[in-house]
C-alpha cells in the first residue's frame, strides 16, 4: 500500500468522527513554509464529547513498511524529527498543534535497541554528544559519527555542513 493509499484509508476511517483538511500549510518559527498531511477536528455531532470542542490535531503519514524491512533508523528518526518541527509550526487556521504519527511510529520498529534509536533521533534533531572515547575528547552525532576528536582532529566535520534544517 502506497503512502497516499495509507493516508486515504486512515482518513476514511476518521471521517465519521472528524472534519478533515488535507495538505495544510504553515510557517515554522524559522520562517520555513511547511505542509502537513492532514488536520482533523471533531465533527459537529462529536464536539461536545471533547474538553475543548475546537481542538485540532495534525497527522503526518508515512509508509513505514520500507523502513521496518531494513531496520532503517535514519528514516524513522527523520520522520520523528519532522514531526517535532511540525509542533513548532503555526498552521494556517489552526495555530500550533499536537502532531500524530500514522501509523504509530513505534509500532513497526523491530530489532532496534533503545540506545540506537535515541542516538539517531538525537542526531536528527541536531543534538550530539561531547564525550570521552578511545580517541580522547570527541564530538559525536548519531552515536558513532565523529565530527571531531582530540586524536584525529576534524573528521565528518569536513564533509557535513552542520546546518540546521526544518521540516522533512
Amino acid at each position: 500500500m502506497s503512502e497516499k493509499q495509507l493516508k486515504q484509508a486512515y482518513l476514511n476511517k476518521l471521517r465519521p468522527y472528524f472534519d478533515i483538511e488535507e495538505e495544510v500549510r504553515g510557517a515554522h518559527f524559522s520562517g520555513k513554509k511547511l505542509r502537513i498531511d492532514a488536520v482533523v477536528r471533531p465533527s459537529v455531532e462529536h464536539r461536545s464529547k471533547w474538553k475543548r470542542p475546537d481542538v485540532a490535531l495534525g497527522i503526518e503519514f508515512k509508509d513505514t513498511k520500507r523502513f521496518s524491512q531494513n531496520y532503517d533508523t535514519k528514516n524513522y528518526t527523520k520522520w520523528l524529527s519532522q514531526c517535532i518541527d511540525y509542533t513548532n509550526t503555526e498552521w494556517e487556521g489552526y495555530g500550533y498543534l499536537y502532531v500524530l504519527t500514522c501509523p504509530g511510529i513505534l509500532c513497526d520498529i523491530r530489532g532496534l535497541s533503545n540506545e540506537t534509536f535515541l542516538r539517531n533521533l538525537m542526531g536528527q534533531i541536531k543534538i550530539g554528544e561531547l564525550t570521552q572515547t578511545h580517541g580522547g575528547l570527541t564530538m559525536l552525532l548519531h552515536g558513532h559519527h565523529r565530527i571531531w576528536s582530540e586524536q584525529e582532529g576534524v573528521s565528518m566535520g569536513k564533509h557535513w555542513p552542520l546546518e540546521r534544517t526544518f521540516g522533512s
